[in-house]
């Protein structure tokens, strides 16, 4: 049994949040930390598990606030796992249309999307 403890900015958009357990104390033994770009998104997350960091997630945007790239870090004891998605080309409402990932440097898919609208 945990609870959560959340911390929010003054837009009400949570920077950190704290997994605690009552049966190790007060002291959180996972939390996150979260930064937003001046639109509200987030450009940074980092996951923090008994003060050593697990997971780190990263994004880039355009001036028009389309998503350009995600990084994905994942951090366990013998290795460290990177996901990295790139998001290069948008249709006229901003929505991407061709994303290429890989895992640690390598190519592992890419996904081309084409969406219809219905007004």
């Amino acid at each position: 049994t945990y609870y959560m403890n959340y911390l929010n900015d003054n837009n009400g958009l949570p920077v950190r949040i704290d997994w605690i357990s009552p049966k190790m104390g007060q002291d959180a033994y996972q939390q996150n930390t979260i930064e937003y770009d001046q639109k509200g998104n987030i450009i940074n997350r980092t996951a923090t598990l008994n003060g050593r960091n697990v997971e780190f997630y990263h994004a880039q945007y355009n001036d028009q606030g389309h998503l350009l790239k995600e990084v994905y870090q994942r951090s366990e004891p013998t290795r460290l796992e990177e996901i990295v998605t790139e998001y290069s080309k948008h249709d006229s409402h901003g929505n991407w249309t061709h994303q290429e990932n890989s895992k640690n440097q390598q190519r592992h898919f890419v996904i081309e999307r084409k969406i219809e609208y219905y007004h």
